[in-house]
């Protein structure tokens, strides 16, 4: 891909970075682009994000899919829609001919790619939370470009791809599958309902020797209030409210079932008194806690002891 300008969003305003051979520049700040790696370096411009633009000479009239921030939530589909916001990576598809482009796994920076008939943009936002970051010399590596032309089936094209932007994946050498209560209880469960759902979720499961997990979503902890304006699903999570009662007898009975236990936590938010050092912000009696401090991750760390000594083998952590 060939970039035909860069947009410098800044604090102090938005401005066009000028081309010079192969470096992009604009006063203090210098973009480089070396084998897709995208780096930026800067003195004391206090930058928001970049916005890269392409020329569109590889389709015009294509069906795209687009990725998620998070995950899909059924919404993820084949469209034409222009200029809707693409996180992390795209396949666009005409006459037969996949054309992907993405960044590879675990950027410094939230990129999203926007396309049309004219022009593909990726947006690179390398905020520090809202606020902007000054680079005060430093060099950063904000991401890795990659893109790539297939002629194959697009599901082929797409596995390959995500094999290019992920060189090094996480494998697991077992099946992973299982239960989580969160997607019928929504919060309202009991100790009752988890062993119903248990005992649904071996019942469907193969008799392979594989077992699977059943995951005590949010609902469980001593502080859950699940209605109006009196909603509240942090912690502390030193046990559990009276509709478990005993979360290791809990998690001791899952097991008897022939499923593995597994439980949520929302490790960051807590009605728990803290100091104000490691509070980013408070509700009422409601803190949500700062993960830079050391207090912070010393409770965390304290945390999950707790939910690993009461037999839980799989942790879903939630808003972190």
């Amino acid at each position: 891909m060939e970039i035909s300008s860069i947009e410098l969003i800044c604090k102090s305003g938005t401005r066009v970075l000028e081309k010079k051979g192969s470096s992009f520049i604009s006063e203090d700040v210098r973009v480089d682009i070396d084998c897709g790696k995208l780096n930026i370096s800067g003195q004391n411009s206090e930058i928001y994000e970049l916005r890269l633009h392409i020329a569109n000479t590889f389709f015009k009239n294509a069906r795209v899919l687009g990725d998620a921030w998070e995950r899909g939530y059924g919404d993820l589909e084949w469209e034409l829609m222009p200029d809707k916001a693409m996180p992390w990576y795209f396949c666009a598809v005409e006459n037969g001919i996949n054309y992907c482009f993405g960044v590879k796994v675990q950027p410094n920076a939230m990129c999203s790619w926007e396309c049309n008939k004219d022009e593909i943009i990726l947006r690179v936002d390398i905020r520090n939370g809202s606020n902007p970051i000054c680079l005060n010399g430093r060099v950063l590596t904000a991401c890795e470009i990659v893109e790539a032309v297939y002629n194959s089936d697009t599901y082929s094209a797409l596995r390959d791809f995500c094999r290019m932007m992920c060189e090094k994946p996480r494998s697991k050498n077992k099946v992973i599958f299982g239960g989580n209560d969160w997607y019928c209880n929504y919060g309202d469960n009991s100790y009752d309902k988890i062993i119903e759902h248990t005992k649904r979720i071996v019942e469907c499961s193969p008799n392979s020797g594989v077992k699977p997990y059943m995951v005590i979503d949010d609902g469980w902890q001593i502080c859950h209030h699940g209605s109006g304006d009196s909603f509240y699903n942090g912690g502390p999570w030193k046990c559990c409210n009276r509709n478990f009662k005993d979360m290791k007898k809990m998690a001791e009975d899952i097991t008897k079932l022939g499923a593995i236990p597994g439980i949520w936590f929302r490790p960051l938010n807590t009605m728990e008194k803290f100091p104000p050092e490691c509070i980013l912000g408070q509700n009422g009696f409601n803190y949500i806690l700062d993960p830079s401090s050391e207090i912070t991750l010393a409770q965390v760390a304290e945390d999950i002891k707790t939910l690993k000594d009461w037999g839980y083998k799989l942790i879903k952590h939630d808003f972190s």
